[in-house]
């Protein structure tokens, strides 16, 4: 991917990753600002935009279920910059507690099409093959390409693990 300059992927470090999950924090609020909806206070509901947006950074393989997805790294490490979210919090209290996990159907229209749902890095390349999932991830792009140059901008500009103040929270 395109980062202006910055070559793709960077290592995965504890700063690299909390560079990138504050960078995509930002851009979620704007997002959210531009669409008129409340200020979010976490990356709940952003995993299609965080997942693509960390996949082109640290490279590794998009993977998920009909809940959450996340990048799942060459070494087979789970690399979600979503971990911390209310809505994936949810998720694992929900499978640690048995309610909720197993074979589901998500769209009465189409019976035949179950998922599973547990962990929420559990994989069902079931439904990451549909057509629909397919076409909601295309529509993502603009935008994550949008973050890709900005992102390689700020990091071509800035020594790497130091953030710049605009970047803290």
């Amino acid at each position: 991917m395109d980062g202006q300059g910055f070559a793709f992927p960077i290592p995965v470090t504890p700063e690299t990753l909390e560079l990138a999950r504050l960078f995509v924090m930002e851009r979620w609020r704007e997002r959210a600002a531009e669409i008129g909806n409340p200020e979010p206070a976490d990356l709940s509901g952003s995993c299609k935009f965080s997942s693509l947006f960390a996949q082109a950074v640290f490279g590794g393989e998009i993977q998920g279920n009909y809940e959450h997805q996340f990048v799942r790294l060459e070494n087979g490490g789970v690399l979600d910059l979503n971990e911390g979210a209310g809505d994936v919090q949810a998720l694992r209290e929900r499978a640690m507690s048995g309610e909720g996990t197993g074979w589901q159907m998500p769209n009465p229209a189409r019976p035949w099409h179950k998922v599973w749902v547990g962990d929420p890095h559990d994989h069902d390349p079931e439904w990451f093959g549909c057509p629909d999932h397919r076409d909601s991830m295309r529509s993502c792009m603009p935008r994550v390409r949008r973050w890709l140059a900005l992102f390689g901008q700020q990091m071509a500009m800035e020594p790497m693990g130091d953030p710049s103040p605009g970047m803290r929270r």
